[in-house]
């Protein structure tokens, strides 16, 4: 794996120019993780506006608040930074990401002192931030200390703000724990040093804990791991546990060799290559196989967005299906399945429907109120985005046929596909034409510009169909014996989609009203769902006709800019659709239109105004970068290139450009359990397939 996933290492060897140019580098176990600035700490942003793009703070699982309307959001935790201030830009500079090793090194030389910091997470011990500080001083020198910040004052959930506290325990010389409270968040923060060469000593201070060094040489592994305060116990015993700095670092970069696995492809487009080893190391650093809430579209980096979104992590699920990562993926599902009859509940208050009507913003932990009317109700009408429900459907059908496990299918997938199925079977009627449509209070749309409680969202009769006809065949799969003749006289009938179908441009509107009211002005586009969400067999052919006017559909597409997830859309359609020269265009446009950066280090969360460059100021409070979701995408279109099954038949190199002369990929899954491995020499193909 080392020689398809090194191309994505990150090497800066000059200090940045201009520290808004400047992106801060994202690590992660899984579980916990954050974004470190130039200096190789967590300093943008502390105690003065931010100077480089990305947040830098540790974020972790565990550490979460329920705020109003029963939204729960992930929250900033802690930082480490310079206690007294950064120093100088230095006269010497090197900073290495290495992708393989999931190992960050920074070295900076003054004329008083030198330092190196290596920091990485295992992805196997998720708790864990290891820091290795290594400094060399003159007589006239010294390294500056560290602090350790909780963060205490943070923004809660749609424009609430925090306060909270910390208390220390502990012998706060060299190990000691913090109990952190913000809101309705409650963690534990341990924080150790273990010393090799020079002296190091923590006092506590009115920020948070203070580590300060003396000898003009030292050598130290400084420990961060956070945990539910619950947790505390098991977390200082695994802090505890690590007791040689250099073993644990090596233990650390074999845990990664074990996560990456053995699934990849090598394509002869240096950035693109680059990119899609950057890709899978932000979705691993971002999902671990926990039973949990998966991280927010941004993983753990500390940006835009902290909620957890359903139809997020479902652009990422088929790529971990694709790569191998099973147990990710099963982790998802296992998640959903716990909280069914909550969602049920919450269905019924919201919908006065059956089934589950998988929330939009999901929630973290058991026994809250979502969307609780006692509680302001709502935020806005993006939380009744119904065709959400069948992205976790699809989630949870997939997986159980990559896992092929029939118990596992029948107990804990089974029960997902079919109670999504029993919501959009009791919101559909049939209309006079003798198609079933969905007229449904509340109700939104998959693009936000469309208005609220609309007939017949385009992207809600996909859903519909995809999370009934799936439940048709998992019932038959599983030899299910309860009555589905409800489901089938919704298929046999059909979803309403002709009263959307313009005829004379053979698209349909996304809502039912005229094309026109719509066509251009969109910000997602939702006609290609059948290509790249939910696969609902061969094409329509408005569906592709959609596609080869995906520019048009879209505001500002055909200048380049796009919202959201659009033009990674716009990728995986390709790869869907055979359609090598589109995915070619489209990757193209993604540095035209600011939609990665200069060096396709990641993905914007919507392609980056032009002006924000050269006034960074409020792109750097609330950057956009790593936008794993749109990772996913790039994942999903690039390995699809080369090998997919979306349809159903598993085609070779279907988007694969002829001018990729030379292109392989090994041990790719697909759906009827085979592994795929291939190389293709000057057009040739070979082809080796086996069994999992």
């Amino acid at each position: 794996m080392r020689e398809f996933i090194t191309p994505g290492n990150i090497m800066r060897d000059h200090w940045p120019i201009r520290m808004s140019d400047n992106i801060n580098l994202y690590l992660g176990s899984g579980r916990m993780g954050a974004s470190f600035d130039a200096y190789g700490l967590m300093g943008n942003g502390f105690r003065k506006p931010p100077a480089s793009e990305g947040k830098t703070s540790l974020m972790h699982a565990e550490h979460w608040h329920r705020g109003g309307y029963g939204i729960e959001s992930r929250l900033h935790a802690a930082r480490v930074v310079f206690a007294d201030g950064e120093p100088s830009a230095p006269e010497n500079y090197r900073q290495h990401l290495s992708l393989y090793d999931g190992r960050l090194t920074t070295s900076l030389r003054y004329s008083g002192f030198s330092y190196t910091l290596a920091s990485c997470f295992n992805p196997e011990k998720r708790d864990i931030l290891a820091m290795e500080l290594s400094y060399q001083a003159a007589s006239s020198g010294v390294m500056p200390s560290l602090l350790l910040y909780p963060e205490i004052t943070l923004p809660g959930s749609y424009g609430d703000t925090l306060a909270g506290i910390f208390e220390v325990d502990g012998d706060v010389r060299t190990a000691a724990v913090i109990h952190l409270r913000v809101g309705t968040a409650d963690s534990a923060i341990a924080f150790r040093v273990i010393s090799t060469a020079g002296t190091a000593g923590f006092s506590t201070c009115a920020e948070g804990i203070r580590a300060d060094f003396s000898g003009m040489r030292g050598s130290h592994m400084l420990l961060i791991g956070i945990a539910g305060w619950e947790r505390r116990d098991e977390l200082v015993k695994e802090m505890l546990s690590i007791t040689n700095a250099e073993q644990y670092a090596a233990e650390a970069s074999e845990a990664w060799h074990t996560r990456y696995g053995n699934a990849a492809i090598s394509v002869p487009v240096p950035e693109y290559q680059a990119l899609w080893a950057r890709s899978l190391y932000y979705t691993l650093a971002s999902y671990g196989p926990d039973k949990a809430c998966p991280a927010p579209p941004c993983g753990w980096s500390g940006n835009i967005w902290r909620y957890a979104f359903p139809q997020d992590l479902s652009y990422i699920h088929p790529a971990l299906l694709r790569l191998g990562h099973i147990d990710i993926a099963r982790s998802w599902t296992d998640f959903f399945h716990s909280f069914i009859d909550e969602i049920r509940a919450y269905t019924k208050r919201i919908y006065k429907a059956d089934g589950t009507m998988w929330a939009w913003e999901f929630p973290i932990g058991h026994g809250g109120k979502l969307l609780d009317e006692n509680d302001h109700g709502k935020p806005n009408w993006y939380q009744y985005e119904i065709h959400n429900a069948a992205y976790v459907a699809r989630m949870a059908y997939e997986t159980s046929l990559y896992l092929n496990d029939a118990k596992w299918t029948r107990s804990t997938a089974w029960p997902v596909v079919k109670a999504t199925a029993e919501f959009f079977a009791s919101v559909v009627a049939k209309d006079t034409n003798g198609r079933y449509s969905i007229d449904l209070f509340p109700s939104m749309g998959q693009d936000e510009m469309a208005g609220e409680n609309k007939k017949n969202y385009l992207c809600a009769l996909f859903a519909a169909e995809y999370s009934i006809t799936t439940a048709l065949i998992m019932a038959k799969a599983i030899k299910y014996d309860g009555d589905t003749s409800l489901w089938r006289k919704i298929v046999s009938a059909g979803l309403n989609y002709d009263a959307l179908v313009d005829p004379k441009e053979n698209i349909a509107a996304i809502y039912q009203a005229p094309l026109a009211g719509t066509f251009g002005r969109q910000k997602h586009p939702v006609q290609l769902n059948p290509l790249v969400f939910l696969p609902l067999g061969k094409p329509s052919s408005y569906t592709a006709n959609a596609y080869r006017r995906r520019y048009d559909i879209c505001r500002n597409a055909k200048e380049n800019t796009f919202y959201g997830w659009t033009l990674a859309t716009f990728w995986l359609a390709s790869s869907h659709m055979g359609d090598a020269d589109g995915l070619l265009d489209g990757l193209a446009r993604a540095r035209i239109g600011n939609y990665v950066d200069a060096n396709w280090q990641q993905i914007y969360e919507t392609s980056r105004p032009a002006g924000s460059f050269d006034a960074p100021e409020q792109f750097l409070e609330n950057p956009w970068d790593y936008y794993v979701t749109s990772h996913g995408l790039y994942l999903q279109a690039m390995n699809d290139a080369l090998v997919h099954d979306y349809f159903g038949k598993t085609v070779i190199g279907a988007a694969c450009p002829d001018i990729w002369r030379n292109v392989s990929f090994q041990n790719l899954r697909t759906r009827d359990g085979s592994i795929i491995s291939g190389e293709k020499t000057e057009n040739r193909w070979r082809i080796k397939k086996s069994a999992v």
